[in-house]
């Protein structure tokens, strides 16, 4: 099977595609976790608001 410029060309722009729709699912997941978290009120440190509150909790020392 030899791999012609048109195939390499098709390739190139379907992973192109795929990496556009995936940091756009990725944008959306980021908004949504920031959403979430400044709805409770508290600052956002980071990303995920999940772990933050279990380290404030006192993380280890729960369990």
């Amino acid at each position: 099977m030899e791999l012609t410029e048109e195939a390499v060309e098709h390739g190139v722009a379907r992973l192109a595609q795929l990496v556009e729709a995936r940091q756009a699912k990725r944008a959306q997941c980021t908004r949504a976790a920031r959403d979430a978290a400044s709805d409770d009120n508290d600052p956002v440190d980071s990303l995920s608001p999940v772990f933050d509150r279990f380290t404030l909790s006192g993380g280890e020392a729960v369990m």
